[in-house]
């Protein structure tokens, strides 16, 4: 799983949204967006806006790798 996917997954347990309810607000139907989370489709620079959107996150927020989380 990427960092970002797993970036994305975390915000959603963290903040209690489903998975079905991030894709809507981000614009994706269900089934793509679960493949963008399971690395079955590339997620791509244009995706990144619309999920921050729905996580109430900045991108730089799900680019960043575990380890440094919290870290400034």
């Amino acid at each position: 799983m990427s960092v970002i996917a797993s970036n994305i997954i975390r915000y959603m347990n963290e903040k209690g949204l489903k998975q079905k309810a991030v894709a809507k607000m981000a614009g994706f139907d269900e089934v793509k967006f679960s493949n963008m989370l399971n690395g079955r489709t590339v997620i791509r620079a244009e995706h990144i806006p619309p999920i921050c959107d729905a996580l109430g996150v900045e991108p730089n927020d799900i680019m960043k790798e575990e380890a440094q989380h919290g870290k400034q």
